[in-house]
């Protein structure tokens, strides 16, 4: 009865996955059954995790085989089938390309161009090889240019009485100079060959002796009478010295004084000088000149003239300048006088 009933108090649990704690009976004896149970179920066991080979599929092989693909059919639209429009492709784009003979007359045009600016807007002053020449020359007292200019001032000997340069003024300048001062000048320039001697019948209107200033005649006053000869200059010889010595349009066509009782009288209808005298003298006051030294002023030329008058003995130093021209000549520009 007993083993009966402690085996009917013995209940076993084996729900799976549920831990049973242990269980005592009345007495307090525990169920080992239970206690088992426990200690099974609070085991963990850990197996390790197997890797599973790869698992080769083979694939089958399949033969090609020519398949007819459908034509693509042309979309119905409301039941119109639509034509197929060829498409034209579009023309490769034309490059710009320049050949050999195009570049070189762009060059050249471009060239033509520059040098057309640069000659306009960079004016450079020419240089004239004769010029350049010149100025390296060393100057001296024999220089043909020099004893030119020389003899345009060299107004000495008894001859040459009217002489404005030798007045009271201490400087004279192109513009103090008159156009009968100018022609003057110019006719002691002038070559025997530029005279011509003229009979004074030819010139009764010209040639008046009944002067009412002056009684002038015709040629030399001792020689009177209608059968006298004169001398004539022709208006443009004197003209053209007279613009070679100071400059082009300078020249003026007026009668000039060659001494205190000497003229030339310019007659406009002939266009003719003649030469006249009156009853007078000419006291000689005439000048000893000489040039001392010659030099160069930028592109002027200087003369230094020593002048000694015979009447005063008085000695003095004249500076002239000559100006160079455009056309190479050499224009007086300026008298100092100092006195030594």
């Amino acid at each position: 009865m007993n083993e009966n009933n402690e085996n009917e108090n013995k209940i076993e649990y084996s729900i799976p996955g549920v831990i049973i704690p242990p269980q005592q009976t009345e007495n307090g004896e525990v169920i080992e059954n239970a206690v088992d149970n426990y200690k099974e179920e609070s085991k963990v066991v850990e197996e390790p995790i197997k890797e599973e080979a790869p698992v080769v599929v083979e694939e089958p092989v399949i033969q090609a085989t020519e398949v007819a693909v459908p034509k693509e059919e042309t979309p119905v639209v409301n039941n119109i089938q639509q034509k197929e429009v060829p498409i034209k492709p579009e023309p490769p784009k034309k490059k710009f390309r320049l050949n050999t003979y195009t570049f070189i007359i762009l060059i050249l045009v471009l060239l033509l161009g520059f040098f057309i600016y640069d000659d306009l807007l960079n004016k450079k002053d020419t240089v004239d090889p004769v010029k350049e020449l010149q100025k390296k020359r060393t100057l001296n007292k024999n220089s043909l240019v020099v004893q030119q200019l020389y003899d345009y001032i060299n107004l000495d000997g008894c001859g040459e009485q009217i002489d404005f340069f030798y007045g009271n003024k201490g400087k004279v300048l192109l513009t103090d100079l008159t156009d009968e001062n100018k022609n003057y000048l110019a006719f002691r320039m002038l070559k025997n060959s530029d005279f011509t001697s003229k009979n004074c019948s030819n010139y009764v209107n010209a040639l008046n002796s009944n002067d009412p200033v002056k009684l002038w005649y015709c040629g030399d006053y001792v020689n009177t009478g209608n059968e006298n000869t004169t001398i004539s200059i022709n208006s443009d010889v004197l003209e053209k010295q007279v613009n070679k010595m100071f400059g082009e349009a300078s020249y003026k066509p007026v009668t000039f004084a060659v001494a205190s009782s000497a003229r030339y009288l310019y007659d406009e209808k002939t266009g003719t000088y003649l030469y006249q005298t009156f009853n007078g003298t000419n006291s000689c006051r005439g000048y000893e000149n000489i040039l001392d030294s010659v030099y160069r002023q930028k592109d002027n030329i200087v003369l230094k003239v020593k002048v000694k008058s015979n009447t005063t003995n008085n000695l003095f130093i004249y500076t002239y300048t000559f100006q160079e021209s455009e056309d190479g000549n050499y224009y007086f520009v300026s008298l100092v006088k100092s006195k030594v």
